[in-house]
């Protein structure tokens, strides 16, 4: 149900959607919405920033990153679809080194 001031007290209901990457995320409020907008790409950014410097490697987390600034954005429910025309291919290149050969 949408109160007076526009926000959604189920999130199952809510029209407030926002596209990021592989998936769509649904907001109680607009306030939700426009934190989310304005700092995921900061945050998804600087978090595999730090990971890369601690362990040395490159790996995009993008997707990952971005429901977990979700869930610290988004207090009232969690709805998150995944696009299905969407699809994202990465190929990797894995090398095992063996310290004690």
């Amino acid at each position: 149900m949408k109160t007076y001031y526009g926000s959604y007290t189920d999130i199952m209901e809510s029209d407030i959607i926002a596209i990021f990457g592989n998936y769509k995320y649904y907001f109680t409020t607009n306030f939700n919405k426009s934190k989310f907008i304005e700092n995921v790409e900061y945050y998804t950014r600087l978090e595999e920033v730090k990971i890369t410097n601690r362990y040395g490697i490159e790996i995009d987390l993008q997707d990952y990153l971005a429901i977990w600034y979700y869930k610290k954005v988004q207090k009232r429910g969690f709805r998150v679809e995944k696009l299905e025309n969407r699809k994202k291919i990465n190929n990797f290149k894995f090398e095992i080194f063996n310290k004690y050969e």
